[in-house]
């Protein structure tokens, strides 16, 4: 009993395979879904066995063909898509989720549904645990899930045609690739997949898919063990991108800033960029038309989402805001209730989401609930009009101990203390995902003039 994996074994051709079904129970810190019976949900049945097609079948199969890190994320990633895939065509769901029964209705045991998956191949490794086949499988399928969905509107709307379009195009792909694929080598095999089965008829779709996912000619890998890809907007050719020039400026000097890291996607930690400013505050990058969800993150700088639409070349003035809760701007640390050595609370003023602060362990469960603060006195007196907060864990902490809300007072004396804004942060079962505990980013009524910020949190 316990939380089920994937459990068909990874056999070659010529051994008969098995699957194991499992009862899905309550696991304290890791699951804390119903009690539920797998065989029950047909997404999961699917799932296990679409393992017994992609371990034989990719590359010619053989012992260990998916079983490390960019493949084994797309072994998952195949198993959830197969099986949504086939629902659809046969009218038994229009629902991009997988196990609804066992887990949320919405997202099932994924962190999204896959109609609202944001992920891109240069966030790779962006979960709460770091790099891990499930979390990162994730991007595969939605990939793959958003290929489909192009595919379906030029067959216009014809579930069962889009259906076996994509079906063929993504299984033929299996035995042109090699043994233990990276996403790219498997994104080639699907490409030269498509063009052999249907000429240049569905090449758009499957290039912008690529594309848009991160996954675009300029992609690069060092391997299949990769978990830090760099991650390409682009599709082949140059009338179908628009060249974006990016500025970068310090929105209170006017001045240019260097190191701003430009990603594509809504993801910090643990995410690589498509490109970094340099001295000058330039960088630049191809991405193909359309509409795309960028992050700039600096030190000094914070974390900043943008939207970019590319209609062609053209030059993007971004100008980010200074973070006055960061160390690079002056902000440190007075005092805190508690803090662990390797998570200290200055971790706060880093600018990143790849660390944080933790509480010292009390030898109770989160500190049995007890609320910890945080002061801190700025560099100088600001005016603050907007907070970014995020409780978004270190790969080191468990899953469960993120805060659900915090308290963000400021002061000018650092005695009398104002409440300036609640983040509030909840999640839907079996548990709490990485979209959950990212970042808000908070407005304020009205601007107020600071000079210290208290922040207490609450489990």
């Amino acid at each position: 009993t316990g939380v089920q994996t994937c459990a068909l074994p990874i056999l070659p051709d010529g051994i008969p395979g098995f699957t194991n079904m499992y009862l899905w129970e309550p696991v304290d810190d890791a699951f804390e879904g119903k009690p539920r019976d797998g065989d029950f949900d047909a997404t999961i049945i699917q799932h296990e066995y679409s393992h017994g097609l992609s371990n034989r079948y990719v590359g010619g199969g053989g012992l260990g063909s998916l079983g490390t890190t960019q493949s084994g994320a797309m072994g998952e990633g195949w198993g959830d898509w197969y099986a949504m895939n086939h629902l659809y065509r046969e009218g038994l769901t229009r629902t991009a989720v997988v196990a609804a029964y066992v887990g949320d209705k919405h997202r099932g045991i994924r962190n999204w549904n896959y109609d609202e998956n944001p992920l891109t191949y240069g966030d790779y490794g962006y979960d709460l645990t770091g790099p891990e086949v499930h979390a990162d499988g994730e991007m595969w399928t939605a990939t793959l899930w958003e290929m489909r969905t192009r595919i379906l509107k030029a067959v216009g709307g014809d579930q069962r045609k889009a259906s076996d379009i994509a079906e063929h195009i993504v299984t033929d792909a299996m035995p042109l690739s090699p043994q233990t694929p990276s996403m790219l080598d498997m994104r080639d095999a699907i490409v030269k997949a498509a063009e052999v089965r249907y000429g240049k008829k569905y090449l758009d779709q499957v290039w912008t898919t690529f594309a848009n996912r991160g996954m675009g000619v300029s992609a690069k890998t060092k391997g299949e063990t990769d978990t830090e890809p760099k991650p390409g907007f682009d599709v082949p050719g140059k009338a179908g991108n628009g060249r974006i020039t990016f500025k970068a400026v310090n929105a209170s000097t006017g001045k240019p800033v260097k190191d701003i890291r430009v990603l594509g996607g809504e993801f910090e930690a643990r995410a690589t960029p498509v490109a970094t400013t340099n001295r000058a505050g330039i960088a630049k990058a191809a991405f193909v038309k359309g509409t795309h969800s960028l992050t700039f993150q600096a030190p000094g700088f914070g974390i900043q989402h943008e939207t970019l639409r590319v209609t062609g070349d053209r030059v993007v003035r971004v100008a980010l805001r200074p973070n006055v809760l960061s160390s690079q701007t002056g902000a440190k640390v007075l005092k805190t209730t508690s803090e662990q050595a390797a998570t200290p609370a200055s971790s706060i003023l880093d600018d990143t989401e790849a660390t944080s602060w933790r509480t010292a362990d009390a030898g109770t469960a989160y500190n049995d609930g007890k609320d910890a603060s945080v002061v801190v006195k700025l560099g100088k007196s600001s005016s603050i009009d907007t907070l970014g907060v995020s409780v978004y864990k270190p790969t080191t902490a468990p899953r469960f101990a993120a805060a659900k809300q915090v308290k963000v007072e400021t002061s000018t004396d650092g005695k009398r203390w104002t409440v300036a804004k609640v983040a509030k942060f909840s999640f839907a079962g079996p548990r709490p995902t990485a979209p959950d505990l990212a970042l808000q980013t908070l407005r304020l009524a009205k601007p107020v003039d600071r000079k210290s910020t208290r922040l207490n949190s609450s489990h």
